[in-house]
């Protein structure tokens, strides 16, 4: 495992995103650490999305956004296949970013 890099605004979604993605990357090989910020970043915005989901107020415009730059940075980095297929439930929510930031506990 591939400890995070210290310093940074972790909180316990981004953590576990952060997690989700090395292990993959990792498992399949591709991991350097280069991609320790950019997959701070892809974390990050997951965590974000799902932030979005659940705060009142926010507009499911930028909520969309929010979604699609998070797809965006997944697929950068090789952890998601596709940036505009997503599998949603019946309110629309992206399960694929709301896996990814699942805290186990």
């Amino acid at each position: 495992m591939i400890e995070p890099p210290p310093g940074l605004p972790w909180s316990a979604e981004s953590l576990a995103a952060w997690r989700r993605i090395t292990n993959k990357l990792l498992a399949r090989g591709l991991w350097e650490p280069m991609y320790s910020t950019p997959a701070f970043v892809a974390a990050t915005q997951a965590a974000s999305y799902c932030d979005c989901v659940r705060l009142h107020g926010v507009t499911a415009e930028i909520t969309e956004e929010v979604r699609y730059g998070a797809r965006e940075w997944l697929c950068d980095m090789l952890y998601l296949d596709r940036v505009l297929t997503a599998r949603l439930d019946e309110r629309g929510v992206d399960l694929d970013l709301v896996a990814l930031c699942e805290v186990e506990t």
